[in-house]
């Protein structure tokens, strides 16, 4: 959970902030989570699939950040993401594996799906599910603006 929330105020609060006072909003989105998916690169068992995924996932906690108003919120969301993934559903996440969890996994190799070596962030099912999970992000933060 600390590595989470430490992510969170590195890309989001720092690195975030500062690109998008510079160059505006949708310079700082884009460049901090191409700086958070290539940082997450170096991970073991990284694929295209975790890179899009870690993208699109950090993007959705850029949009949430600016929904609240509040990095905590992310830091959470984040720190749920990481919970689950490894605690919980016994998946791989960022190149990492857990060693007890409440529900172990077995996974293929050769899985398009959910990767044996980066858990749901590295298989196309991630990709799915967070598109639309940031799409619904978007459109909440669009209601939120236009409501101003």
């Amino acid at each position: 959970m600390i590595q989470s929330f430490a992510e969170e105020f590195v890309f989001r609060g720092f690195l975030y902030q500062h690109l998008s006072k510079m160059k505006g909003l949708s310079y700082g989105i884009i460049v901090t989570n191409i700086i958070f998916a290539l940082l997450h690169s170096f991970n073991k068992g990284n694929n295209i699939f975790s890179f899009v995924n870690i993208f699109l996932i950090g993007t959705a906690f850029n949009i949430i950040m600016l929904i609240t108003k509040n990095i905590v919120t992310s830091s959470a969301i984040h720190a749920g993401w990481n919970f689950l993934n490894q605690i919980v559903f016994g998946l791989p996440n960022s190149g990492l594996v857990a060693k007890d969890t409440i529900i172990p996994s077995v996974l293929d190799n050769n899985s398009l799906w959910v990767s044996s070596m980066n858990g749901a962030e590295g298989g196309f099912a991630a990709t799915i599910v967070l598109l639309i999970f940031l799409s619904s992000v978007f459109a909440l933060y669009r209601v939120k603006v236009i409501k101003k």
